[in-house]
This record gives C-alpha cells, structure tokens and sequence, in this order.
C-alpha cells in the first residue's frame, strides 16, 4: 500500500497519440486540479450547468490536454473558441480520448446527468468541493 509522500509527489501524466483525420495529436491525463477547472468552468455562479460551459466543454478538455512531445500545452484558453470550429469528428474523437484518459465517464459528460448533478448543488457552494 502507498503512503503520504507517494500520493502528495507530482502527478505521473499518462500520453496518448490518438489518430485523427488531421494527422496524430499527443493528449495528457488532467490533473486533479485541472480536472476540477474543467468541471466548475461548466457552471454558473449558482452552480448550475451553463449553456457556456457547455458549449465549449468539449473545445476546453481538447486545449487543456493536446500537449506537444515535450509534454508542453499546444493552447491556451484563448483558443477555446478557433477549437471549437474544429470538424465535429475531430472534436469528438479527441475529446472522448482526452476524458477516457482522464478517467472522466460518459456518465460525467452525459447533459442530462450533469444538469440534474447542478440542481443538486446548493448554491454558495465550491462546484469543486
């Protein structure tokens, strides 16, 4: 069994090299705190999922995870918005590799699961708590 330290070190990226119509993009595992960025830029001040954060879920997993062979980011949250022009089969192929990788369920993106997951937060709360 591990310890303190062991799950306090830096986290251990995982990589993929998922194939897509445009050539080989390298994705990285999210860490916990990104992972948690992600989820809460999904809803509003009140904690419920917003039609925003939905709209660019998919568009911000891609520019948070494609990273380059030095483990490097390829975007930043300027580009949320040129990805989200990207072909549908793209975006979808990356993504779901990006969320898989991540350990993110369909369960966890599913629009009707996550709009009655927002009812339940009372509001004032941490979307990440």
């Amino acid at each position: 069994m591990i310890g303190r330290n062991e799950l306090l070190a830096p986290a251990q990226r995982v990589y993929e090299v998922v194939d897509t119509s445009l050539g080989p993009v390298r994705i990285q595992s999210l860490t916990e705190r990104q992972r948690s960025q992600w989820e809460a830029d999904s809803l509003d001040r009140n904690g419920k999922l917003s039609k925003k954060g939905l709209l660019t879920a998919k568009a911000r997993i891609i520019a948070e995870s494609v990273v380059d062979e030095k483990g490097e980011k390829l975007f930043t949250p300027m580009d949320v918005d040129r990805l989200q022009d990207l072909d549908a089969s793209v975006s979808n192929k990356l993504a779901d590799a990006c969320q898989r990788l991540s350990g993110i369920s369909e369960a966890d993106t599913d629009i009707e699961e996550l709009e009655k997951n927002s009812e339940e937060i009372p509001s004032g709360s941490s979307p990440s708590a």
